[in-house]
């Protein structure tokens, strides 16, 4: 082989090895970052555990409603005489947005705000009830108990919100004195909406799926390095602990593996968050 012909079959397999990595990477399948959260989702969608789960939870803040108001009406109203509540989260608390992550999943999409945006405003009539949730709303509201949510679902698409309570048939009269949603643009601290309902109703009862959806002093906040994410993790944890007398008493939390506060104490090394053991293969 001459020295051109050399050069020419050198530069020809450099060109065919560039063009079959930029072809894979332009025209394979790219990984999807949904990958991670596929169990958790399958979970929610097709685990009757999953289903039990949630029934249980409102189940149980059924009976604590009925102890709560008969003991109320053994003491009288408060002063006030305002009438009593319950003031839930919606979604993944009483909305199923799954739907939503199984479209995140098939584009092999990363969650973004305008992808959820667009959700919010244009597929009411895809969510699902959480199992429970409009059961214990229904009882609730024959109680004579009002119905208040407090979500971070922007104001902007109050209308589709309503229409997705509309779709699963739960009762939106007097919607707009109950359904506080945040303004675009507004942190997602709930407490002066918290604050806005306790003063306005007696709030039984608290629902959730986030334990913001509780307290603000649930926020994460993750430290700079390793050490400060496990740290922040303890920490919140020995807040849950400290109001053990509250779960299952007033507050009421269901499942969501999916997504929540806790994803952002992960950092980049979720796997170095699993608990050590000593145990190793043979």
């Amino acid at each position: 082989m001459t020295k051109g012909r050399t050069w020419i079959f050198l530069a020809g397999v450099v060109l065919g090895v560039a063009g079959g990595v930029a072809g894979r990477s332009l025209y394979g399948p790219a990984p999807n970052p949904q990958e991670a959260a596929l169990l958790a989702s399958l979970y929610v969608q097709t685990a009757a555990e999953y289903r039990a789960c949630c029934l249980q939870t409102y189940a149980w803040a059924s009976e604590r409603l009925a102890e709560k108001l008969k003991g109320r009406a053994g003491r009288g109203t408060r002063p006030s005489g305002s009438r009593p509540a319950v003031v839930l989260d919606l979604d993944e608390t009483v909305l199923d947005n799954s739907a939503f992550q199984t479209f995140l999943d098939r584009e092999r999409l990363p969650y973004g705000d305008r992808y959820w945006e667009e959700w919010e405003e244009n597929y009411p009539q895809e969510v699902r009830a959480i199992p429970g949730a409009c059961e214990f709303i229904q009882e609730a509201q024959k109680k004579g108990v009002t119905a208040v949510y407090i979500s971070n679902r922007l104001e902007k698409y109050k209308a589709s919100t309503v229409r997705a309570l509309e779709h699963l048939g739960i009762a939106t009269e007097g919607i707009p004195n109950r359904l506080l949603l945040r303004a675009d643009g507004a942190p997602s601290d709930k407490t002066g909406r918290r604050k806005h309902a306790e003063e306005r109703y007696d709030v039984l009862l608290y629902v959730g799926d986030n334990l913001r959806d509780f307290s603000e002093e649930f926020v994460a906040r993750p430290g700079e390095d390793e050490q400060g994410q496990k740290n922040a993790i303890e920490e919140r944890n020995r807040k849950v602990d400290a109001n053990r007398r509250r779960w299952g008493v007033d507050w009421f939390v269901l499942p969501n593996p999916v997504y929540g506060e806790w994803q952002n104490l992960l950092g980049k090394d979720p796997r170095g968050k699993l608990r050590p053991t000593t145990m190793r293969r043979r």
